[in-house]
């Protein structure tokens, strides 16, 4: 008979027993009558423990490869309990998005992580770690720009009763999405309960894929050296026309045709799946960022980090030692098409204007860019010689720049 809706915490509690050594034949017929049951009792007695991981890597691109500016830490879409390095955005060419680390056990019991960024810093997390760095600088001082560690104490519950001890957060966009999954309960030893760990980073980052868009708005996408990229979405959405979508398990081979947004989520999810997540965590990140992702205009590609590359990159270190980690990144490229960045250039440019009306037509069309938007407008900062465009990129900048929901 065939069982289905199977949850994952009945899948851990229905593991079949491991095997272990039988005893030498030198010991007594006593002392192996007893071995069966000490390794029931050692058995019974050890906390199985799984750790599953998923983020998004996002990163502006421009002509050739080049990243257009700097990306600000986006601290606009976090609860309040979420706690932020600084005030201060960083600045840095690609930003780590909502990792989010689930943990399942039958067993309640302590553990000891530790995640580490070489080349970058860690801006946003949930609980206080028990250590981090670096540390806060005196004020005005240069901001540290690598060396990044957290590391934190906590108590995983798997019982029905430490989910009711989570905060509400029926009203916010993303977070209790992110709970909707069978992990253990997440206890703080600095307080506060939840179902996952969360942080963000800011820093450097050499992807596999290499993504360029022709003078004609077609993706141009390559591999670096030594490197292969596989798992690639591309997508292209207009304002009034129906997106186009492809996926290619490799740059080698032929590209399949998903219809629209709803088919691309799909199609996302179950190579999710099929690279270690539960069906609930790979629906809760496809529903966390399927509009960014397949609906928002734009060019954008795609791919799916190797467990490796995200090791190499986030270091990550749990103490017991789990039996089985996967962790699941998605590298975006969001693409500076000629299109796009003419349009840019010619409302920065506007910004000078004589005409009163035209430049506040063209602030409000910049304010309205994102990201893109951002990440020229920064570029333009640095290199304009006008002091009235200089001023009023200065001004849109501050307006735009996320603010620190924890003053």
């Amino acid at each position: 008979m065939t069982v289905t809706g199977i949850t994952e915490k009945q899948r851990l509690k229905t593991r079949k027993p491991k095997s272990y050594p039988t005893p030498k034949n030198s010991l007594s017929m006593k002392m192996k009558k007893l071995f069966p049951l000490l390794f029931l009792i050692c058995f019974s007695a050890s906390a199985e423990l799984e750790v599953h991981e998923w983020g998004s890597i996002n990163i502006v691109t421009g002509q050739k490869q080049l990243v257009v500016g700097d990306i600000a830490d986006d601290q606009s879409d976090l609860p309040h309990f979420v706690e932020v390095w600084s005030s201060q955005a960083q600045l840095r060419p690609i930003m780590i998005e909502k990792p989010i680390l689930y943990f399942y056990t039958d067993t309640k019991q302590t553990v000891s992580v530790t995640v580490n960024y070489p080349n970058g810093i860690f801006t946003q997390w949930w609980p206080t770690p028990n250590t981090f760095s670096p540390r806060h600088l005196a004020p005005n001082a240069p901001l540290p720009e690598n060396n990044g560690q957290l590391q934190w104490h906590v108590t995983l519950d798997p019982t029905d009763a430490a989910d009711n001890q989570l905060p509400p957060m029926e009203d916010h966009i993303w977070w209790p999405i992110a709970r909707e999954v069978d992990a253990a309960t997440v206890i703080s030893s600095a307080g506060g309960t939840e179902k996952f760990l969360f942080y963000r980073g800011a820093g450097t980052f050499t992807p596999t894929l290499k993504v360029d868009i022709s003078d004609q708005g077609a993706f141009l996408l390559s591999n670096t050296e030594n490197a292969t990229s596989r798992e690639i979405y591309t997508v292209q959405v207009e304002n009034g026309k129906d997106p186009q979508i492809t996926y290619l398990p490799a740059l080698s081979a032929a590209p399949l045709l998903l219809k629209n947004a709803d088919a691309a989520s799909k199609h996302l999810q179950s190579r999710l799946e099929e690279k270690g997540l539960f069906p609930k965590e790979a629906a809760g990140m496809v529903s966390i960022w399927k509009k960014a992702m397949f609906e928002a205009p734009g060019q954008r590609a795609m791919y799916m980090m190797e467990k490796e590359d995200i090791d190499k990159m986030l270091p990550l270190n749990i103490h017991p030692a789990p039996e089985k980690t996967v962790r699941a990144f998605l590298i975006r490229f969001e693409c500076l098409s000629p299109g796009v960045k003419s349009d840019l250039e010619a409302w920065i440019a506007q910004l000078g204007a004589s005409s009163y009306q035209e430049r506040k037509e063209a602030e409000k069309k910049l304010m309205e860019t994102g990201r893109l938007g951002e990440a020229v407008m920064r570029s333009a900062l640095e290199n304009t010689k006008d002091p009235e465009i200089k001023k009023s990129l200065k001004q849109i900048l501050k307006a735009i720049t996320p603010r620190n929901p924890n003053p």
